[in-house]
């Protein structure tokens, strides 16, 4: 009967541990490595919807573990694509809470472009609806929900809800029309607190190049993604 029972726990342990090899991540990492935990973030992050490089994940999360992150917000989420490595960090940490901005509206998207361009005729087709709730199931379905709170809003509206100097860490990601990236970079900027980091994505647009304009004239650049200048990392002084 012992040597039954022997095998019995030892089948059910094997079975535990493969269960454990494929389970999702969880809100508080089983391990303490940092590394580890990390590699694990961008085997998943695949399975968010959008375009955010390993190299750029990588330095979002790094930068989160080693400054502070009591308040981080994206504007700008999509599938969270990005959004997904941030709060991760969040988690492994086990402090802050990363606002999730955007409309997932396809009139927020194709605000201030005109109906012959292209981004218009991507954007007034996509289905966000669906792209929102795929994202909502995944953040679940890694139990990130107590490091993020959702605020289907436009950047005009969300920023009313933040006071001046209350922002750890922002990632900029919204509609790329010279008008609206503009308005992002005026309007957010005052709620980072000095010391704050800002990321700023598609730096080399050319619809973008008066708003990074303003970043380089009122922060400190700390990187720029090689060799296209993708995306920037700015601290307030």
């Amino acid at each position: 009967m012992k040597k039954k029972n022997y095998c019995r726990a030892g089948f059910i342990g094997f079975v535990l541990s493969i269960v454990c090899q494929t389970s999702f991540l969880h809100c508080v990492p089983i391990s303490g490595n940092w590394e580890e935990y990390r590699t694990e973030v961008l085997k998943e992050q695949p399975n968010f919807n959008g375009w955010c490089p390993k190299e750029k994940a990588v330095s979002i999360m790094n930068l989160l573990l080693a400054n502070p992150s009591d308040v981080c917000v994206e504007v700008g989420v999509y599938g969270g694509n990005s959004f997904f490595p941030l709060a991760s960090a969040l988690a492994f940490k086990g402090e802050g809470i990363a606002y999730a901005i955007d409309p997932w509206s396809n009139e927020a998207c194709i605000e201030n472009y005109q109906p012959d361009e292209k981004i218009y005729k991507q954007w007034s087709k996509e289905d966000l609806k669906k792209i929102m709730h795929k994202f909502v199931e995944g953040m679940h379905r890694n139990q990130l929900d107590p490091f993020y709170v959702i605020m289907r809003m436009s950047s005009s509206q969300a920023y009313h809800y933040f006071e001046d100097g209350s922002i750890d860490f922002i990632h900029i990601d919204g509609n790329h029309s010279e008008a609206s990236a503009v308005f992002d970079v005026q309007h957010w900027l005052p709620k980072v607190k000095k010391g704050g980091i800002i990321c700023f994505d598609d730096a080399q647009w050319k619809s973008t190049q008066s708003a990074v304009k303003i970043l380089l004239s009122s922060c400190q650049l700390m990187s720029e993604s090689p060799p296209k200048k993708q995306w920037l990392f700015f601290r307030k002084p």
